[in-house]
This record gives structure tokens, C-alpha cells and sequence, in this order.
């Protein structure tokens, strides 16, 4: 019986790939899915050697990005558990432990802990503080809505595959934000979750990738999915666990004075809050850095 599906989406990072493979404990039963979202044809020939090598299942995703890579992956799953990871991200050495700890969980959804490494020098980086913070209020307040609502990239956390079935719950297949609805729909769709203090995860910063890359179709991408998770939390009752678009109004200058009154008109169509995250506005440059680095998608 596999107990847990593995699902990574890839492109044109076998190296970094191979690092998170040797990363997946082996000692588990365990499904690795690999789906390749339109590599090179020698990126796509190297990690077709991996396939023996890990005994990893090897599937093609034809250019719909992450979120399509996941839907593939979801596609051929069989595990009682489905865990997430990207290419260029690794599990930590005391994974294995963590997670047979909670084989067993009669939670819908069980969240870790995570570290940030930055991945060329392997130095500490700041892409997992969200998560700490979101893991200290679940432990030191008891706040568990804030991890069902807040926690919106797919890594970190293992998830029933009954939960997704039940409620054909899938990532959007967009160049940027496909995980955001998917991780929200299943927070509120779970009947319980918990959580572990202990990192299962570690999240890196890679100069170049799409964290640390801002174009004006990823940044409108991730937009347009905010506001409609936003409406989504604001319907079933949970506003208060609204993601701040302070974000989006601050950077939206960058591409134009019609962009930025453009998002601010959506933002108000919407009936946004623009209170929400405004207290961090007395160290705007720290939250701006955060938040276009805290994404945990490869698209």
C-alpha cells in the first residue's frame, strides 16, 4: 500500500532536482511523481535518468505551468497522503521521522514547520518566515484557522488525497499564484488539521527564479488569484484571514501609472480591505522584500 504520493513539478533544474530526490526518504512507502513542465531536451533527458535510479514516475505537462504540472501529478496519485515539493527545494534530514509521526493523523491536513536556505551558498534566507510565524500562532494561541486560511503554498504540510478527491479541489493552471486557491479551498474544505513545530521542509532562494523575478504578467497573475481568494475567504465567513493587496498597490507603479490605477479600481470593485496588513507599513521595504520572495511556486 503506497502511503504517500510525492508530486514535484520540474523544469530546467535536474541538479537541483536530484538534491531533493536524495532528500525524500527512501525508507517509506512512498510514490515520487515528477512532471516536466516543457524542459530543454537535454534537461529532459537527464532527468529521464533519474527514473530508474529513484524509481520516480516521469510525466510530461505540455506548458501549463506549475499548477498544470500538479493537476498531472494529482492525476496519477495514489497515496493516502500527498505531500508537495518544488525542484529546487529538499526535505530535512529528519523527514522520515516527521512524517511517520503522523501517518496515522485523523486530521485532513497536517502542517510543519519550515527553514529557508539560500540555495548557492546554503546561508540562511527569509523565504519560511510566514510559515514560523504562522506554526508559533498555532502553538502559542492555539490558532489553527490562521494555518487553514494563511498557509497558501503547497509545500510543508501533508494533505489527505480524500480531502482533494471528495472536493475536486485542483491549483489553477496560471504563470503565477496557482497554488494560492488550491491550498485555501482545502483549509476550508478540511473537517480537522494539525500542525508540527519540527521543519519538514526547507524552502530556498535562487537568484533568477520566479521569486526573485517580478514581471507584469506574473505580478497580474498573482493579483487577479489574491482578489479572488480574498472573495472566496470573504464568502465563507473567514475575512479577517484576507491576504493584504497593500503588496500590489505599493509595486503596481512599476509597470505604468495606468497599471497602478488599475489595480487600485480593482481593488475597490472588489470591495477589498485596504486596512488589512497596514501595520506593517512602518517597515514597507522588509514586508515588500518578504512578500515577493515568500512564494513557494516554480511556474
Amino acid at each position: 500500500m503506497v502511503l504517500f504520493s510525492f508530486i514535484i513539478p520540474h523544469k530546467n533544474s535536474s541538479a537541483l532536482l536530484k538534491r531533493l530526490l536524495d532528500s525524500i526518504p527512501s525508507d517509506l512507502d512512498i510514490q515520487i511523481i515528477v512532471v516536466d513542465d516543457n524542459s530543454s531536451e537535454e534537461e529532459f533527458k537527464e532527468i529521464q535518468s533519474f527514473v530508474k535510479d529513484y524509481s520516480i514516475e516521469l510525466y510530461q505537462n505540455e506548458g501549463k505551468y506549475a499548477g498544470g504540472a500538479r493537476n498531472t501529478g494529482l492525476k496519477y496519485a495514489i497515496g493516502k497522503w500527498v505531500l508537495f515539493a518544488d525542484s529546487d527545494d529538499y526535505y530535512t534530514e529528519n523527514a522520515s521521522q516527521l512524517i511517520k509521526k503522523h501517518i496515522d493523523s485523523d486530521s485532513d491536513i497536517v502542517f510543519f514547520n519550515a527553514i529557508s536556505k539560500y540555495s548557492d551558498s546554503g546561508e540562511n534566507a527569509y523565504r519560511a518566515e510566514h510559515i514560523q510565524n504562522l506554526i508559533y500562532k498555532a502553538s502559542s494561541q492555539g490558532n489553527l484557522d490562521a494555518l487553514r486560511y494563511c498557509h497558501t503554498v503547497p509545500w510543508g504540510k501533508m494533505i489527505k488525497r480524500q480531502l482533494i478527491i471528495k472536493h475536486n479541489i485542483r491549483f489553477d493552471e496560471v504563470i503565477a499564484g496557482n497554488d494560492m486557491m488550491f491550498s485555501v479551498l482545502c483549509g476550508i474544505k478540511a473537517e480537522s488539521v494539525w500542525f508540527d513545530k519540527a521543519p519538514l521542509y526547507c524552502v530556498t532562494v535562487t537568484y533568477g527564479s520566479i521569486t526573485t523575478t517580478l514581471t507584469k504578467d506574473r505580478f497580474d497573475s498573482r493579483f487577479s488569484v489574491t482578489l479572488k481568494v480574498n472573495n472566496l475567504l470573504k464568502k465563507e465567513g473567514h475575512g479577517k484571514y484576507q491576504i493584504s493587496i497593500l503588496y500590489f498597490i505599493a509595486k503596481s507603479y512599476q509597470f505604468g501609472i495606468g497599471y497602478m490605477f488599475h489595480v487600485f479600481f480593482a481593488c475597490i470593485s472588489n470591495h477589498s480591505n485596504f486596512f488589512i496588513g497596514s501595520r506593517k507599513l512602518l517597515n514597507i521595504q522588509s514586508v515588500l522584500r518578504d512578500r515577493q520572495n515568500i512564494r513557494g511556486e516554480r511556474e
